[in-house]
């Protein structure tokens, strides 16, 4: 199997959705001779900071000189993106080698009638890279939830981390936060240390702490206040000191403070089983990279900026960081959404944010057509207009623009990857 068809076996189950629980994957890992077993894991679990603080912990773990594995989910360019290894993407060779040997047991005849799903069998393919390459750690962001979660059939992690938890994807983890919660916070196991991020919501803290009680797990909550000197801009990102380190993270988005600070609190908890020098936390805040997480793309008029604001916690970020940042009639906006997502609400938040703002279709089943959210949109905004691709949709916020002009397109993390080649073309 070449690279090509093993993407196209690999696309080949999106069709059967997502589906929660622990049977599928379970099976697929035993006919495969358990390829995540013996590895140590960090695992992250959340609705929002579970990527960024996933990246952070595998870029200082790698300057601490560990094989530090990385799976995370979506994708924004490349398929392989989601499988790391020391910052670079699982090769091409890789990649269809490991899925030729799992098509077999994908194929089995005990999942012809409950097939495997594209995220069990991404997740598959990592732990088994994971397990070829001998890695010393492998960071694992969970899918969507948690409890039900593919990635939960990891025992024994070093210890399990919990950043911000909110409502999304309430047709299947639930429609309150306590329901959320209990999914998200499925990850905890007996006997391991769980972080949990800063600011969270009371029912949060207290579902964590009566799971983490029943089966004898210790809570730690990071603390925000243990940055100190703190300074954002959309320059120089995020300076601050910790401790006696001074930390800078290229991103300028205010709301990663938590996550810094959810990292320095798991630094301090694995430090007895992981060493990891000073040297290490600071190269490894400094040469982080956070795609689509306020991520300035081009620098110089107009500026555009990528932010994958997906959820309403999200939405609630960016317009944070916008009032922090911008004037109105300095910003144009382009949007496009997922139909299973609280659009309404969300852009109700952030339309009245901008001057003006384009509307686009993304790429992706999921989609909220074009004609829906341009309807909901011009509800909040009249000065909107509906673009057939973000390439035209950016073209024509750039036509918009004056000198002191920034473009922020947000929204879907499929909607990304053409608005970073499309940025390519026009510069």
């Amino acid at each position: 199997m070449n690279y090509k068809e093993a993407i196209d076996f690999l696309n080949s189950k999106i069709n059967f959705g997502s589906k929660p629980g622990l049977k599928r994957i379970t099976k697929l890992m035993e006919l495969v001779g358990n390829p995540h077993k013996n590895i140590n894991y960090i695992h992250i679990a959340g609705t929002n900071g579970k990527g960024s603080v996933s990246f952070m912990l595998a870029s200082i773990l790698k300057k601490s000189g560990y094989k530090t594995g990385l799976y995370i989910s979506p994708a924004i360019d490349d398929v392989r993106e989601k499988i790391q290894m020391n910052g670079n993407f699982i090769s091409e060779k890789d990649f269809a080698e490991i899925v030729s040997i799992l098509e077999p047991a994908v194929n089995n005849k005990v999942f012809k009638d409950d097939p495997i799903t594209e995220f069990e069998f991404s997740t598959a393919v990592a732990f088994s890279y994971f397990k070829k390459e001998n890695c010393d750690i492998a960071i694992v962001e969970t899918g969507m939830g948690g409890k039900w979660d593919a990635t939960n059939i990891i025992q024994n992690p070093i210890c399990s981390v919990i950043t911000s938890i909110s409502k999304d994807h309430t047709q299947i983890l639930g429609d309150t936060i306590e329901k959320i919660a209990y999914e998200k916070l499925g990850i905890i196991k007996p006997f391991c240390p769980v972080i949990i991020s800063a600011n969270q919501k009371k029912e949060v803290y207290d579902i964590a702490n009566k799971i983490a009680k029943e089966i004898n797990s210790d809570i730690f909550v990071a603390d925000t206040g243990v940055l100190k000197n703190v300074n954002i801009s959309l320059d120089n990102g995020i300076q601050c000191k910790y401790k006696d380190l001074k930390i800078n993270l290229n991103t300028c988005g205010k709301y990663q403070i938590e996550n810094i600070s959810t990292v320095c609190k798991v630094l301090t908890i694995i430090k007895e089983k992981l060493h990891i020098d000073k040297k290490s936390v600071v190269n490894g805040f400094k040469n982080v990279y956070l795609p689509c997480r306020t991520e300035v793309i081009h620098k110089v008029s107009p500026r555009i900026i990528l932010d994958a604001a997906h959820n309403i916690s999200g939405i609630e970020k960016l317009k944070e960081f916008i009032k922090d940042n911008f004037k109105k009639e300095d910003l144009i906006g382009v949007v496009g959404i997922f139909k299973d997502k609280d659009f309404e609400h969300m852009l109700k938040e952030i339309a009245p944010c901008f001057e003006k703002v384009f509307t686009v279709e993304p790429n992706s089943p999921r989609k909220l057509p074009l004609k829906d959210i341009t309807e909901c949109v011009l509800k909040y905004n009249k000065n909107s207009s509906a673009e057939k691709s973000v390439e035209k949709a950016i073209k024509s916020a750039m036509e918009s623009a004056n000198k002191s002009s920034t473009i922020i397109v947000f929204g879907s993390f499929s909607i990304m990857k053409e608005a970073r080649e499309a940025t390519k073309k026009l510069f």
